[in-house]
């Protein structure tokens, strides 16, 4: 289906549509044509729009409309679904997705006022899928006053936009700016006459070598090394580091943990899955297909967070450095692995937060001699040294065994507090980077399952 025969041809409900739009739509909408998708648009108007895409996308697209217009209710029919509400309130616009599924397509078209474009925007394009596109139209309205606009207006969505642009390229910029989701999550931005669109997805930033007689892996690497001191990255690690997690029955926590993550890091995460609900375990399946560079490993029965590190240590190729980070763990903000790999030095087992405990795994009582131990809530490790030592065991805490030999060794050096990640994993304290509800997990399933 061509969208300008359509509009051309269309002897039905009214479509509001600038001319030079629709070369736009069919460069940026038609690889969608003809497959399952879900379709958000943002005004519904007088319903010609909703009825030209959905003879566009074809039977399997999932067409949604939103207005805050309840008369356009009377618009609805078989294959096309609407909903009354406002694009700036967050929980109705949840309550979309929670219905219909994750966007693909958005497409806004609704009230034009910059602050609600703006405040849809910011909400929705972290939902969107991981290839999906958002689009704005009618954006000439960013300079007019009545709609919130203004050339020297900052907060006008094409001035929000333009800033944008940095942000994709935040990565070359030496510090100066910090990557967050629109650097981890954007492919590109494209500006046209009154319209914007964002293309998300994932850009892997390797600098490669030409394959030549002469030329080696070696090189490539070298040459990855260059492009990245140039950029002012610190040796190209960060984004390198695994993270494992371990899930039992709780896809809500690590779908939360993910997302948080890739607002600001592209990360491979490795989901060690011990889910043993098939509901909760379709649950967790169904991250893989959302997020990129995540990778599930299903065990269809209750692992328990020691086991599980243990196998991931022992049976992936994690390389040297790993993050742990416990399932029900939310990411506040950028710069907490940089600054976790500024105090992991070679020859140390591993950074976090460490507590004192005693040889029955609970804090030590008055009178009592304890000893480190590092919390598995989150940690970075160095598997080179953890591979020495006893790995973690299926206990409620977990890392007792490997903690208790470094102490009897006399090893408990080559383990550093953070003390910010001290200050974030402790109840009641002002959070840095990290959020963790302690027992989120066996709150919601029921206890720790050691027996």
């Amino acid at each position: 289906m061509n969208a300008w025969a359509e509009f051309l041809n269309n002897n039905d409900k009214l479509i509001h549509k600038f001319e030079h739009y629709f070369p736009i739509y069919e460069r940026h909408f038609k690889s969608y044509a003809n497959k399952s998708l879900v379709f958000l648009e943002i005004g519904v108007g007088e319903g010609g729009s909703l009825q030209l895409w959905r003879k566009f996308f074809g039977p399997l697209a999932v067409i949604v409309g939103i207005d805050i217009d309840p008369n356009c209710k009377r618009h609805e029919s078989p294959g096309i679904n609407i909903r009354i509400g406002d694009q700036s309130d967050s929980v109705f616009l949840d309550s979309i997705i929670k219905e219909f599924g994750t966007p693909d397509i958005v497409l806004d078209n609704g009230s034009h006022i910059q602050a609600h474009v703006l405040k849809s925007f910011l909400h929705l394009y972290p939902k969107v899928s991981k290839n999906g596109i958002y689009l704005i139209e009618d954006l000439h309205t960013a300079y007019w006053p009545e709609f919130g606009g203004g050339i020297e207006n900052p907060n006008t969505f094409i001035n929000f936009s333009k800033r944008c642009v940095d942000k994709i390229n935040a990565y070359y910029t030496r510090g100066a700016i910090q990557s967050d989701l629109i650097t981890s999550q954007t492919r590109s931005i494209a500006f046209y006459d009154s319209v914007i669109c964002y293309e998300k997805g994932y850009i892997n930033r390797r600098n490669l070598t030409p394959k030549s007689r002469s030329s080696t892996d070696v090189d490539t690497v070298n040459s990855q090394r260059v492009f990245d001191k140039l950029c002012g990255r610190i040796d190209h690690q960060i984004d390198s580091i695994p993270i494992v997690t371990i899930n039992y029955n709780t896809p809500e926590l690590v779908g939360d943990l993910i997302g948080s993550l890739r607002n600001f890091y592209r990360n491979r995460v490795y989901i060690i899955d011990g889910s043993d609900d098939p509901e909760k375990a379709a649950g967790v399946r169904a991250l893989t297909m959302k997020y990129d560079n995540v990778e599930l490993i299903p065990f269809g029965y209750n692992i328990h967070h020691g086991p599980g590190m243990a196998w991931a240590f022992a049976n992936l190729n994690l390389g040297n450095k790993v993050l742990v980070m416990d399932s029900d763990c939310t990411v506040l903000k950028n710069g907490f692995l940089e600054s976790m790999v500024e105090h992991l030095k070679e020859d140390m087992y591993g950074v976090g937060c460490l507590t004192p405990i005693s040889e029955s795994g609970y804090p030590p009582k008055e009178g009592e001699v304890g000893f480190p131990y590092l919390s598995a809530v989150l940690m970075l490790l160095n598997l080179q040294i953890v591979k020495q030592f006893p790995l973690p065991t299926k206990h409620g805490a977990p890392m007792l065994s490997p903690m208790l030999t470094l102490h009897k060794q006399g090893l408990s050096h080559l383990l550093k507090n953070i003390d910010w990640v001290f200050e974030d994993l402790t109840e009641n304290s002002a959070k840095r980077y990290i959020e963790h509800p302690w027992q989120g997990t066996s709150s919601r399933t029921g206890g720790y399952h050691l027996s």
